[in-house]
């Protein structure tokens, strides 16, 4: 078996058919081919039609349990030995419009937050030809690197290492929302509700937009946008912890900020934190804002900042739930709207959302 499989250049799996007796050619979907008819120099015809095969994206070898894992081939024992051994494996199977989702979360914008840019207003430009096919497939909202069917839990997503990033530049041309991947320079992934769990959105999405600086590319640069929801609000207070402090050692594994309301919490700030006043109704009202701050040695010891935290949606984890909370600060340029500043996956424990959330607002906030 380990010579069959080991030695031979390319294993084909029929992931998609329940037995030896299925195929595993299904219907194929559209708008994966088509034709284009372009212009022909000379000869009688002026004209010639070209018919091509969208490819399919490169996906990384999943295991037994990962989310690219699918069709009844993928859950059988004897096949796990195939595609460890195999030197190359093709996986011959289907997609749902879910796994696309859950592609583009996993496959396409975590691994590419993590490449550099010279000129950060090309962030979604230098990826348009992918969503562009992402958006045949689909033919959904496409808001500045996130998809509007499932935009509570497209908003989800955290920085990985907020030490490293900042907010990508803003210059006359473009302006990146606060509320997507791609307003930061670093990687991101997504939180653990958006992989297989099923989540339940808690929030009412009111308006959904952003600004494409082209009208020939809608997938590439925007100026602006705003989102409108409305769900559990109400203010926090995030802590600063200095590198090396006992805090920082015990409880946040290389991470520099908590909730000081819910400290077992994973909160994740977006970049380094820094504080503002801001003017609200005549008001003077103290926000938490993203920082210029990089160095990581600078960030002050049980500093605290004001933020505010929004409700996306709840999900369970065996018999606990957690839920997904976007975390704002107040918009230095927009008072009485909001920008986002982190992201936390809240514990709820045994309580249902009802009864954790009961003493929450219900409010409808604008985020830019």
């Amino acid at each position: 078996m380990a010579d069959v499989y080991g030695l031979a250049h390319l294993v084909l799996g029929a992931s998609s058919a329940a037995g030896g007796t299925e195929g595993f050619l299904g219907k194929r979907a559209h708008q994966w081919s088509g034709r284009v008819t372009v212009p022909r120099p000379g000869g009688f015809f002026r004209k010639t039609a070209i018919h091509y095969t969208r490819p399919l994206l490169d996906h990384p070898m999943p295991n037994s349990s990962g989310p690219s894992s699918r069709g009844p081939l993928e859950r059988r024992g004897w096949t796990f030995q195939e595609r460890v051994l195999a030197r190359r494996f093709v996986s011959l199977t289907g997609f749902s419009e879910e796994d696309l989702y859950h592609e583009w979360r996993f496959a396409v914008a975590a691994p590419y937050s993590h490449r550099n840019l010279t000129f950060a207003k090309d962030k979604l430009v230098a990826l348009s030809a992918v969503t562009r096919t992402f958006h045949e497939r689909l033919g959904d909202l496409f808001l500045a690197g996130l998809w509007g069917e499932q935009l509570p839990r497209n908003l989800s997503w955290y920085s990985l290492h907020p030490g490293e990033v900042v907010r990508a530049d803003a210059d006359a041309d473009s302006a990146i929302p606060s509320w997507t991947w791609a307003s930061i320079k670093g990687g991101v992934s997504w939180s653990m509700a958006t992989r297989g769990f099923r989540f339940d959105t808690t929030c009412r999405v009111i308006e959904a937009e952003s600004n494409p600086v082209s009208d020939i590319n809608p997938f590439g640069s925007v100026k602006g946008g705003h989102l409108v929801l409305e769900g559990w609000f109400r203010p926090a207070t995030v802590l600063s912890h200095a590198k090396g402090s006992k805090f920082w050692k015990e409880h946040l594994h290389g991470g520099f900020y908590n909730l000081k309301e819910w400290p077992a919490s994973s909160f994740y700030a977006d970049v380094f934190l820094g504080t503002a006043k801001v003017e609200v109704d005549g008001d003077a009202i103290a926000t938490a804002v993203g920082s210029l701050e990089t160095e990581e040695d600078n960030v002050p010891d049980e500093m605290d900042f004001p933020v505010w935290c929004f409700v996306l949606g709840t999900h369970r984890s065996g018999q606990t739930s957690n839920a997904s909370v976007v975390v704002l600060g107040v918009s230095e340029s927009h008072p009485g709207k909001f920008e986002r500043v982190g992201f936390v996956e809240l514990e709820l424990g045994y309580r249902s959302a009802e009864d954790f959330f009961a003493d929450w607002d219900v409010k409808v906030v604008t985020i830019l």
